[in-house]
């Protein structure tokens, strides 16, 4: 353990000295007030941030180290694997939301870990771990993904009762339409959410945690009973004018290409120009995470400038004009802006591609630099 630390000291020492093509900068303020804006709106109710998927692209460990400032029992990951890692920069206890294979169990160290059942095999599983295991137990209330149907609650009690190891701590279940544009199936899935926890109490179990709720549903539904809020993309500025993005890309420019009227730029031979004109080439492409679909499509910004994207987005590489503007080789290129006004925020750049930004979000590749401002 010891000689891995060095190595991961030595090769983090390394990496901070070499500047980057590339690189995401993290608004640490931003991410605190969209806690804290979630926190104000729900003052009974407890957040948990969710940092699956790379916390949303941004970075999983410098989002845990941020959120040092705030308290809450429990962040939010998808894997033992994103629990190890949170653990490398914070001691915070994590909730495990993902399906994890019953064998793999019992190689895992629950002491600051807590994981939601999804059916009898992981409960006989954790039950035959000699260790003391906080579970969530999540009722399926009209996602139809994962969870317990709601007539299965008390046969699901009665095994848990047979593992004295295991403590039921929370009871769980997601929103289908919490952002749609009515509420009736979010109030059904509310009422079928209260029924079971009425079953749990009749059972004589009582959970500290009731998390139905997400960061759109946590608007809508304020029943004192669910007193917990799984916080995702609202987290990192999405979902509400109150909200501010919290994350922005920075490229720099490595070459400029004077082209002749006709000749033609990227695969396919997918622009042609019309004049003689400049075009610029960044080393950023859709392994990157910019999106293919943003190929003709999509701008970058220089300054006050919107540069647009020329051609198709290869995977390292994309072209851009540059025309009637001053610039220079090496000059840093926004790709992603942290204003959601802008031609390049999240908001439009999934707009264009008629997605949702979550889409655009989680593909940023992980080997691009973070960075916390």
């Amino acid at each position: 353990m010891q000689i891995r630390s060095k190595i991961n000291s030595l090769l983090s020492n390394f990496e901070n000295k070499i500047e980057t093509l590339n690189r995401i900068e993290i608004l640490k303020k931003n991410i605190l007030h969209n806690f804290d804006f979630f926190q104000k709106e729900n003052p009974d109710c407890e957040i948990w941030p969710v940092l699956k998927s790379n916390a949303y692209g941004h970075g999983l460990t410098i989002i845990a180290k941020i959120l040092k400032q705030r308290k809450f029992s429990y962040l939010v990951a998808d894997s033992y694997f994103e629990a190890l890692k949170i653990h490398e920069v914070s001691p915070q206890p994590v909730l495990l939301i993902g399906y994890t294979l019953p064998q793999n169990l019992r190689l895992m160290d629950f002491r600051k870990i807590a994981t939601i059942i999804y059916d009898a095999e992981t409960v006989k599983a954790l039950g035959s771990i000699r260790q003391k295991i906080k579970v969530h137990l999540k009722i399926n209330t009209g996602m139809n993904r994962q969870g317990i149907n709601p007539e299965e609650v008390n046969n699901y009690l009665d095994l848990i009762k047979k593992y004295k190891n295991l403590e039921l701590e929370g009871i769980c279940s997601h929103l289908s339409d919490a952002d749609g544009a009515t509420d009736d199936y979010t109030r059904r899935q509310e009422n079928i959410f209260l029924d079971a926890i009425k079953q749990i109490h009749a059972a004589g179990f009582s959970p500290r945690f009731f998390h139905l709720t997400n960061s759109a549903g946590s608007g809508k539904i304020k029943n004192p009973v669910c007193n917990t809020t799984r916080l995702g993309l609202g987290l990192y500025g999405y979902g509400a004018p109150e909200l501010r993005p919290a994350l922005r890309f920075i490229t720099t420019l490595i070459k400029i290409n004077k082209l002749q009227k006709g000749d033609k730029v990227s695969y396919n031979c997918s622009f042609t120009a019309l004049k003689d004109m400049r075009i610029g080439v960044i080393p950023v492409g859709y392994y990157e995470g910019l999106d293919r679909r943003l190929s003709k499509n999509g701008s970058v910004k220089f300054h006050n400038n919107y540069l647009p994207i020329l051609g198709k987005v290869n995977m390292n590489l994309t072209m851009i004009g540059l025309e009637n503007i001053k610039i220079k080789k090496y000059d840093e290129i926004e790709v992603i802006s942290s204003n959601p006004e802008a031609k390049n925020s999240i908001e439009n750049m999934a707009r264009l591609c008629k997605t949702i930004p979550y889409d655009i979000l989680v593909k940023l590749n992980e080997s691009t630099r973070r960075i916390k401002v």
